[in-house]
């Protein structure tokens, strides 16, 4: 296989052997960075059928100054045309993302940038969390920290905001038929839990 920059086999590739193996039924791509989205694997996703029109594309944020302090190479821009473009090449496409809310240095402007830019985008899944510093990460020194209320606050609009999307997208949903894979039973055995 191509190998990518860190000496792993390039996902295109590593994602069209999985498929080729018999007793692969789908894959799911899950946690995929948007600099790892190629031309080559969104032909791959068009071309396979066995992919999963579903892609987990973590974010983070869309502020300029909070993506250079996470040490992040995305831009809003940037984000915005490869979101466009998989949505084109791929109908159907489910985008998830995750956003981090409260990074350091994390001002009131940057959150109004990133509710903007959800609201714009609306992903299908959205999941949202508050940073939380980790000893012996670059991040844990960082300065100046947000306040853990303000923070919560970020939250609670970032996922409000989501809710609304979703209850758009689930009410469009009503009447429609899909496959989905059977993940669990309940213990009833009356209730079954799905994956679209």
């Amino acid at each position: 296989y191509g190998l990518d920059l860190y000496g792993r086999p390039a996902l295109p590739e590593l994602a069209a052997a999985i498929c080729g193996l018999e007793n692969v039924r789908m894959l799911r791509l899950l946690y995929v960075y948007a600099d790892a989205i190629s031309d080559e694997l969104i032909d791959l996703m068009a071309d396979e059928p066995k992919i999963a029109r579903y892609l987990d594309m973590p974010i983070q944020h869309v502020s300029a100054a909070i993506l250079r302090r996470m040490n992040r190479r995305d831009s809003e821009q940037n984000l915005r045309e490869l979101i466009a473009g998989l949505r084109e090449r791929l109908p159907g496409l489910v985008l998830r993302s995750t956003v981090m809310v409260g990074f350091p240095g994390e001002k009131a402007e940057d959150q109004e940038q990133l509710l903007r830019f959800l609201a714009d985008i609306r992903f299908d899944r959205l999941g949202c969390f508050i940073f939380s510093p980790e000893e012996g990460t670059a991040a844990y020194e960082l300065e100046p920290k947000v306040d853990p209320q303000t923070a919560q606050a970020r939250y609670d609009a970032v996922m409000q905001l989501q809710q609304k999307v979703s209850l758009d997208a689930n009410r469009a949903r009503i009447g429609s038929k899909v496959d989905v894979s059977l993940e669990s039973i309940a213990d009833n055995g009356i209730v079954y839990i799905g994956r679209s």
